[in-house]
């Protein structure tokens, strides 16, 4: 598949999860703000199942009203899962890639904005974020 076809795969699925989002959190008229947030948060998700995924392995995505799963096949092991949450940690130091650390923690902070969490957790080789949605 080509870059640009992923790019807009992943734009579309990233609107669709945010109209979810945004159904439930500007009922009271914070759109841009909620938006924003959503988008930003949805991003970095999809973007860091991107990076380190395993070649040739596929990401899922799934939501519907009540919560968002993205899971992935790990490219390499995370030492210590209890700090990738943390602002500047990398789930191992020997990733080569251009991230910066700064993915999740803003992830988890767009989500709180939001009244929503944002868990995570591995199961063998897959890396599974969760969001409850109410």
């Amino acid at each position: 598949t080509d870059p640009v076809t992923v790019c807009r795969k992943i734009s579309i699925l990233r609107y669709l999860v945010c109209i979810i989002c945004w159904q439930d959190v500007c009922a009271d008229g914070g759109f841009a703000a909620a938006w924003s947030n959503c988008s930003e948060a949805v991003g970095n998700l999809i973007n860091n199942a991107v990076l380190y995924s395993k070649e040739n392995t596929d990401i899922t995505i799934r939501f519907d009203q009540n919560r968002l799963t993205i899971t992935n096949v790990m490219a390499e092991p995370i030492e210590d899962i209890s700090k990738l949450k943390e602002p500047f940690v990398k789930g191992s130091s020997s990733r080569q890639n251009s991230g910066t650390g700064l993915g999740l923690a803003i992830a988890e902070n767009d989500f709180a904005m939001l009244g929503y969490k944002l868990n995570i957790k591995t199961e063998n080789d897959l890396f599974i974020c969760t969001v409850d949605l109410k």
